[in-house]
């Protein structure tokens, strides 16, 4: 999973029945985003940064006009090409990659990567908060499939 879908559709209890409604407050989306995306920013592996930097909400319609998503599930995450080989484990190959030339020398042999889940600890931390921000708003929620 390289990315983490936030849903706008939240149950809450009204009362004691269960009430499925649509988040549409920009200000709710805004914050809760907001604070996805800096935690995941700070589970992000620190190479050079640019891992970290590409992490922004990944449908920008939404994000452009009025901050309210017109999409069912707001989607975060990293946006680099090589997201991919960052969040799951790579084997170990022959010869090492050279990006630049596009090619892999022949000498020496590229010893793999360990998966990174950065989405998955992401999702484990911000859980508490974004219920938080939601009790706040919209009082009594059940989070059950609300961050996928």
């Amino acid at each position: 999973m390289f990315e983490m879908s936030i849903d706008t559709k939240l149950n809450v209890d009204v009362g004691g029945m269960h009430r499925a409604i649509k988040i549409k407050n920009k200000a709710v989306i805004n914050e809760i985003v907001n604070n996805v995306i800096l935690i995941a920013k700070r589970e992000a592996p620190v190479h050079f940064g640019t891992f970290a930097e590409s992490i922004k909400r990944l449908d920008e319609r939404g994000a452009e006009d009025n901050g309210a998503s017109t999409e069912r599930f707001i989607r975060i995450g990293p946006s680099v090409y090589y997201s991919k080989y960052v969040v799951n484990a790579t084997r170990p190959s022959p010869g090492a990659y050279v990006p630049q030339l596009d090619v892999r020398i022949r000498g020496g042999v590229h010893p793999g990567t360990k998966a990174n889940p950065v989405m998955a600890r992401t999702k484990r931390r911000v859980k508490p908060i974004i219920k938080k921000i939601l009790q706040t708003h919209y009082g009594n929620v059940e989070l059950g499939r609300f961050i996928r």
